[in-house]
């Protein structure tokens, strides 16, 4: 029995070779490092680019299903989808911020003083909208450090991630964070002494 026939075979037992799924996993194994380091610098967050990428994935094996070839290099066609699905992302964001915005502006009306009642799970969501459209606009070695921090990366991994050294890397999270607490402030920091 030769494979073509094998392919065919109805007979209980025998498995089946799925040629779309040879070539999913084809290009995954191929591509996913790389595009999953360009959602990196495009969403600056680990867990977003995770999310991008199989995203990503997913309208790929979507297009294989649906009969489009590959042909030659597809990095580009692959990015192309990624920047595309961290677009959408970022307007939903975008309406998304609008209206906690909007939320926000009408509960600061209201005389109740901030520290009175416990945020709300929208407050609470809003406040780290705010944080993360400060860090949006640091500069770019702080912004790195301080999302791959925040995302659970260990002072080494930043390093090795980053290309700079570990004590450059430790500088730049602790002006990242003194800069977060001069804006945003806390109860505790109020009370130090300077």
């Amino acid at each position: 029995m030769d494979e073509e026939s094998l392919e065919r075979s109805s007979v209980p037992g025998i498995a089946r070779r799925d040629p779309v799924r040879e070539r999913f996993l084809w290009v995954y194994e191929k591509y996913s490092r790389r595009v999953f380091a360009f959602a990196l610098r495009l969403a600056r967050e680990k867990s977003l680019a995770e999310d991008l990428l199989s995203e990503t994935m997913l309208k790929t094996m979507s297009a294989l299903a649906g009969g489009r070839e590959l042909d030659g290099d597809i990095f580009p066609w692959l990015c192309t989808i990624c920047a595309n699905l961290y677009r959408d992302q970022k307007r939903k964001d975008r309406v998304r911020w609008l209206y906690y915005e909007e939320q926000l502006r009408e509960r600061q009306g209201m005389a109740v003083k901030q520290g009175d009642l416990p945020l709300s799970k929208r407050e609470t969501h809003a406040c780290w909208q705010e944080i993360r459209v400060h860090i949006e606009s640091m500069e770019e070695n702080r912004r790195t450090c301080i999302l791959l921090k925040l995302s659970g990366n260990s002072y080494q991994e930043i390093s090795e991630l980053t290309n700079t050294e570990p004590d450059q890397v430790r500088s730049h999270i602790q002006n990242a964070m003194r800069e977060l607490r001069k804006k945003f402030g806390s109860a505790s920091e109020e009370e130090r002494p300077e």
